[in-house]
């Protein structure tokens, strides 16, 4: 196509349709997410125990990578996740963790290849798939079983354990990547010449 077909095209119906289809890629392509956890905790870090210390975990993945093992669940695993304990410091998870969901209401964290270690159940999670963004939503218990199992986790503040966990908000984030948002810029920068053209005349 040459210059002036070029201003033909996008001097007609050319310039929507280009940038439908811009908007249509930035919809179509994996987005990366972030899936928070934050409560109220006690445990021990090591030998040094913690009581009602505010938590928040973080975990990140990219929605092209989430699975369905069976009928209504869905997991993934996370490129990196992290953990802040209170007035104790900040660090990340040294083995690989694992994000869980049933469609029936129910979303979890824990380690691949491991168990579940918080695990949250109510019907704000039912029809959940961890491949879009979810609203806050708090929780005031966990589940006692796979809490129990959240012992002597390695992370580089040292092995954390969690002998309670109440209050636990769960929220998840998709995170545009770069070339996304440089394409949205490009359509709403074409957006804004084709209205400019069509005033000007």
């Amino acid at each position: 196509m040459n210059s002036k077909s070029l201003k033909s095209f996008l001097g007609g119906s050319g310039a929507a349709t280009l940038i439908c289809l811009m908007v249509q890629a930035t919809t179509i392509r994996a987005e990366p997410v972030l899936f928070t956890f934050t409560g109220t905790s006690s445990g021990f870090v090591g030998s040094t125990p913690f009581t009602d210390a505010l938590f928040n975990i973080q975990f990140f993945g990219d929605t092209s990578t989430v699975i369905q093992p069976g009928n209504g669940t869905f997991g993934i695993n996370g490129s990196l996740s992290t953990i802040t304990l209170g007035n104790i410091g900040s660090g990340s998870f040294l083995d690989g963790t694992r994000m869980f969901a049933l469609q029936s209401g129910t979303a979890g964290f824990g380690m691949q290849g491991g168990n579940l270690v918080l695990l949250l159940t109510g019907p704000a999670l039912a029809g959940y798939d961890l491949r879009s963004s979810f609203s806050p939503a708090t929780f005031a218990t966990v589940g006692e079983d796979t809490l129990e199992r959240f012992r002597d986790i390695s992370t580089t503040l040292g092995p954390v354990d969690f002998t309670s966990a109440r209050d636990v908000t769960f929220s998840a984030v998709i995170v545009p990547e770069h070339a996304s948002l440089g394409l949205l810029s490009v359509a709403a920068t074409l957006l804004w010449c084709l209205r400019r053209r069509r005033t000007a005349r």
